[in-house]
């Protein structure tokens, strides 16, 4: 419950149980309030008769400018429009309680507030009690948080990668991305309130069960690897990563599925092709580079991998990622080169890495172990997922920042 729900009741009663006069009565129970409160008779001008020093500080007036004036002189309310819909319900209603309006302070700032009133009789004469509560802080959270979901929603649906959003507790698709679309051939509105299993797409026994087991637990699911059913039949392999956010206070999964499928082929065709394996390795959209194993030499990359890092194919080919500093932690690559070779293959591997002109960027890692004509050699997948973390950061922040505001808030 609010903490203006009830104190203008409160503050009204003790001005009838007490008997003198207003000025002599009002600085024990009034002045004294923490919230901006003022006392004004009922009538067609509704002038003035005392505010108390949390009023005068809010509205930024002295008291002598405020006493004894008619409450159309005192422009305290953001709008003409605003000010007619209270007089309309000082008509109407002796009592208001949290009704949320705009003021308007003598800076020209606006606020956002929640008024209460409640109507006494004092010595014979009408009197209405204000009580102000300032939920400006409030509200400019929750616009904030708005604004950091519109931006989410955006990164979602401009994402190269195929997305999903669905409700943790029956699986049901609540969104996916356009990137989805176009790996499933499923339109958005096949999928939306369906789930995998009434589509079919999930294949071979046990995957879904584990990812549920996962989820159940509590832990991200990162790069697991399955192999999902298109819409027209087909079948391909992909790595799926999830972690549970919130939305809408509900537990929802985001899940990102990178597509395996075109990189695997490539690297089998390679053997028998270079050609065909140097014209899918540089059109890939997937940053991709090829290491060799003994040695960390870069010995290829395609155009999108250039393009992420800033280097040319002469500047990469032939160096370490060592030599171009890539990694801003050098001792995170030393344990991905560790888990590769203790596990064969890595994934969803988080790090942040530096670009060729300084700039650093978060990415997941996907490691597989290869043998070229070169000899043994690692596909190194990268996956640029800095605007995805900074727009979780700015939700977190969003997020702590209503809290501590709600927390703050005189509203039990």
């Amino acid at each position: 419950m609010n903490p203006s729900n009830g104190l203008a009741s409160s503050l009204a009663n003790a001005l009838l149980d007490t008997t003198g006069s207003m000025r002599t009565l009002l600085p024990e129970v009034f002045y004294r309030n923490p919230l901006p409160s003022a006392v004004n008779e009922v009538s067609a001008e509704a002038r003035y008769i005392e505010v108390n020093d949390a009023w005068l500080a809010f509205f930024g007036l002295q008291r002598e400018q405020v006493q004894g004036r008619p409450l159309r002189e005192i422009q305290t309310w953001a709008s003409d429009q605003e000010r007619r819909e209270l007089r309309a319900l000082l008509a109407q209603q002796p009592s208001l309680r949290d009704r949320e309006m705009r003021a308007k302070k003598r800076s020209g700032e606006e606020a956002d507030v929640l008024v209460s009133w409640e109507t006494f009789d004092h010595n014979g004469r009408a009197c209405m009690l204000w009580v102000f509560n300032d939920i400006s802080a409030r509200k400019q959270a929750e616009r904030q948080l708005r604004e950091s979901e519109k931006r989410f929603e955006k990164i979602v649906e401009h994402s190269a990668q195929a997305i999903t959003v669905t409700r943790l507790a029956d699986g049901v698709y609540l969104n996916v991305n356009h990137a989805f679309e176009v790996l499933t051939g499923y339109q958005r509105d096949e999928v939306i309130g369906r789930t995998s299993v009434g589509l079919g797409i999930w294949q071979g026994p046990g995957v879904r069960d584990e990812l549920k087991r996962q989820f159940a637990a509590g832990q991200a699911v990162a790069s697991v690897e399955a192999r999902v059913r298109m819409r027209d039949g087909r079948l391909i392999d992909i790595f799926f990563s999830a972690t549970v956010i919130e939305l809408d206070g509900e537990p929802v999964l985001h899940g990102t599925v990178f597509d395996l499928t075109q990189i695997r082929q490539a690297v089998q065709a390679r053997a028998a092709s270079e050609e065909r394996f140097a014209k899918v390795f540089g059109a890939s959209p997937n940053p991709i580079a090829i290491i060799d194993r003994a040695t960390g030499i870069y010995a290829d990359a395609n155009q999108t991998w250039l393009q992420l890092y800033g280097y040319s194919a002469e500047q990469t080919r032939g160096h370490t990622a060592s030599d171009l500093r890539i990694w801003v932690v050098p001792e995170e690559r030393l344990r991905l080169i560790e888990l590769g070779r203790t596990t064969g293959s890595v994934r969803g591997f988080e790090a942040r890495h530096r670009r060729r002109d300084g700039t650093l960027i978060d990415v997941v890692t996907t490691m597989e172990p290869v043998t070229l004509e070169s000899g043994p050699c690692w596909i190194v997948c990268v996956e640029d997922v800095t605007a995805r973390r900074h727009d979780e950061r700015l939700r977190r922040l969003s997020d702590e920042r209503f809290a501590r505001v709600f927390r703050a808030s005189p509203s039990p």
